[in-house]
């Protein structure tokens, strides 16, 4: 009998009727890509929300589900700190989907039968042999730890004009479907950042924003500061993004680094 996972997701015939490349952040991300990319793709966005789509998700650090539903709640400003910060509470954290119950799908009627089903109820089919595991899911879902992000970041100068202006017209969702009233979809983003990607001459999704942004951060933050501004579950994620290379080392060990090496 053949194995096979179904999630429960609405989105889910997305991917089933198109093809589309594996993503492998270990590969499209050695290092943080720089400020200058992220801001070239910021320029071949056609529209708010797009532009929107790239400084929130990258700013944030979030899965793209979660950064769909942020709010403008969900953000609080210290204009009394050096610099400014944001402090993001609340964020909704979209973890793994969790198994609710096992079935066995008949090839032949596609009826889903009990788990243990040896024919189909339906057809009365062997399911042994035309048969396939199936598997209802639910999406775990919680909050993420509070986290800061610096407001004189470029991207972040993005966000707090969206911010404002969503605050101005009392729109609290950031990125509000004109057609439904919720919040846009998973593949709106996807497409969005996959032309201006192309445009930009990079190959550009929403994880890889996430993984990015944890480049960046790994510069700075120890490995441990990262696990809880992310609020991963495991260390070896955290410790895989903690490089801070040469120089960064070197400031930890009290070494004032004005420039960049020179070749000897």
């Amino acid at each position: 009998m053949e194995e096979s996972r179904v999630l429960s997701h609405p989105e889910r015939a997305v991917w089933s009727q198109r093809k589309y490349q594996r993503h492998s952040v270990e590969r499209d991300v050695p290092h943080f890509c720089g400020w200058q990319l992220l801001l070239k793709c910021i320029g071949y966005a056609q529209t708010e929300d797009e532009k929107n789509l790239i400084a929130f998700a990258f700013e944030t650090g979030g899965r793209i589900s979660e950064v769909l539903q942020l709010r403008t709640d969900m953000f609080t400003a210290m204009k009394d700190a050096k610099p400014p910060i944001l402090i993001v509470r609340g964020m909704p954290l979209v973890k793994q989907y969790e198994k609710e119950s096992e079935h066995v799908e008949c090839l032949k009627c596609h009826t889903w039968n009990p788990k243990g089903t040896l024919n189909c109820q339906q057809c009365g089919e062997n399911l042994l042999a035309n048969g396939k595991k199936r598997f209802k899911t639910r999406l775990l879902q919680e909050t993420r730890n509070e986290f800061v992000i610096r407001t004189d970041e470029p991207l972040a100068k993005v966000m707090l004009s969206a911010l404002v202006k969503h605050i101005e017209d009392k729109q609290p969702l950031i990125f509000l479907s004109p057609y439904t009233g919720k919040p846009r979809s998973r593949r709106w983003a996807y497409k969005v950042l996959r032309r201006i990607g192309d445009k930009a001459g990079t190959y550009l999704y929403p994880h890889r924003l996430r993984s990015e942004r944890a480049c960046h951060l790994g510069q700075s933050l120890k490995a441990e500061s990262l696990l809880e501004w992310f609020t991963w579950e495991h260390w070896s994620t955290a410790k895989r993004y903690s490089k801070k290379g040469a120089l960064g080392l070197a400031q930890e060990l009290g070494v004032e680094v004005k420039q960049t090496p020179q070749a000897s």
